[in-house]
């Protein structure tokens, strides 16, 4: 007698497809086409294993109305074309493996995707007055999309100059979303156009605008009246009533680096910041476009730097605030020059200093050692200490621990003068010829050394009579 090896007979079905997406890849919300859709699913299991996959497409989760149940071999993700969809229309996948033991597994279906092939559109409304003005600017993005937005839409004005101004996006309600910005001084006035650009959730772009497409600047200043340009990086220049004739421009614009090489090179009195860019040419201009250098009454100018951690020093460059100063370019020697009067003001980051004469100014790094005292002077001279003390002037009033030194002619140090000793807070010097030990200094020639941190050393001599 012969037996065979036996067969084992198995009516179970398989195991349904473990996953089903909409898509070629992970599930997505939406179709971006009007005549294919696409999907994916996982494997089914059987001990007989599976013969085939079998797919179906309908309007509502499990039905059949759009496509039939298709074979699809052993392939688990398809893509149908062929089909007429609906723009807004949610449809759903079903899958499903037949085993090669003749049984179909249970369903697995879609959580469905929407056809939207209709990029989104947008309008503006501007906030701020009209026409905008140098400050804030501030607008509402409205943006008209079926579905949902991938991300958030960027919203940006062109100048008439063809300077392209990115505005902060935030959302706000629903489809509306704040935007903000600042109108710089160098803008262009004229008519600036807006462009927007929004992304759907099937990855449809939207550029167009139906509504506020274009706004009007004009940064100009009345001359009776006078006024003050900021840009939004704390530069800023102010101009007295009067001073320009004429209603005027003024710009405080960035430059590129290079331009400055030749001036850093012949300027070792003072060294750029490495880390920030802190040169700006500030320009008045007329309604013709002509340019106003000079004026009779000085126009108070604002160079700002960051210290974010009120530190006392520049952020980035790590260099000490107190030992830099507001410089102009000289452009006849072609080097950079302090500007006198500069006044620092650590509880806001700036510097401020009245100008007659519009230039590129900087803030820069003073090199101790080439500083001076050119403004020392000391009188009477000779001084009578029967009748007054000696005075000595010229030490800036912003030096923090000046020092003086009087020395007699034979070389010997007779006083030390300090703040609180001679030495009032506003840096003015008075000294009552006594020596060191409270007696008075002996009649005749004196020599006296100025020692400082910011602006260096310097001396001179004085004859002393009693």
């Amino acid at each position: 007698m012969i037996n065979s090896n036996g067969q084992t007979v198995n009516t179970a079905p398989p195991s349904a497809p473990l996953f089903i997406n909409d898509g070629l890849a992970a599930d997505t919300k939406y179709g971006s086409s009007l005549n294919s859709l696409s999907a994916n699913w996982g494997v089914a299991a059987h001990p007989g294993g599976i013969d085939h996959y079998e797919y179906s497409i309908g309007t509502a989760s499990g039905a059949v109305d759009v496509a039939g149940w298709t074979n699809s071999a052993v392939s688990r993700s398809v893509t149908k074309a062929g089909l007429s969809l609906t723009e807004g229309s949610t449809y759903y996948f079903s899958a499903r493996a037949y085993s090669n033991t003749g049984h179909y597994s249970a369903v697995a279906v879609s959580d469905g995707q929407r056809v939207d092939v209709t990029s989104p559109t947008a309008s503006v409304v501007v906030l701020s007055t009209l026409p905008a003005g140098n400050g804030s600017f501030s607008a509402k993005l409205i943006v008209t999309e079926a579905g949902e937005l991938s991300s958030t839409p960027a919203l940006e004005f062109i100048t008439s100059g063809g300077q392209a101004v990115p505005l902060s996006v935030a959302w706000l309600t629903g489809s509306t979303w704040t935007a903000v910005g600042f109108i710089e001084s160098y803008h262009s006035t004229g008519t600036a156009s807006f462009a927007v650009s929004a992304v759907d959730g099937a990855g449809n772009t939207g550029t167009a605008l139906t509504s506020g497409i274009t706004f009007n600047i004009d940064t100009k200043l009345d001359g009776a009246a006078g006024g003050t340009m900021s840009n939004s990086d704390g530069f800023s220049m102010n101009v007295p009533a009067g001073v320009v004739s004429g209603d005027f421009f003024i710009s405080i614009s960035t430059m590129e680096p290079a331009q400055n090489n030749a001036a850093d090179a012949l300027s070792p009195g003072s060294l750029k910041l490495n880390i920030n860019d802190l040169v700006r040419d500030f320009s008045v201009k007329d309604i013709f476009d002509n340019p106003i250098h000079t004026f009779f009454t000085p126009t108070t100018i604002t160079l700002a730097y960051p210290d974010a951690d009120s530190d006392g020093r520049i952020d980035g460059d790590n260099v000490r605030a107190d030992l830099t100063w507001i410089y102009w370019l000289d452009e006849v020697a072609g080097r950079w020059m302090p500007v006198e009067g500069t006044v620092r003001h650590p509880e806001s980051n700036t510097m401020t200093a009245g100008v007659t004469h519009l230039s590129r100014y900087s803030i820069r790094k003073y090199v101790l050692s080439s500083l001076k005292l050119p403004s020392l002077k000391v009188y009477p001279n000779p001084c009578d200490f029967n009748k007054t003390g000696l005075n000595i002037t010229g030490i800036p009033p912003d030096e923090t621990a000046p020092e003086i030194y009087i020395y007699n002619s034979a070389g010997e140090l007779v006083r030390t003068l300090r703040h609180g000793d001679g030495i009032d807070s506003l840096n003015a010097v008075l000294w009552d010829g006594k020596a060191k030990g409270g007696n008075r200094a002996a009649s005749g020639l004196y020599i006296y050394f100025v020692r400082t941190e910011k602006y260096g050393k310097g001396s001179g001599k004085f004859l002393v009579l009693w």
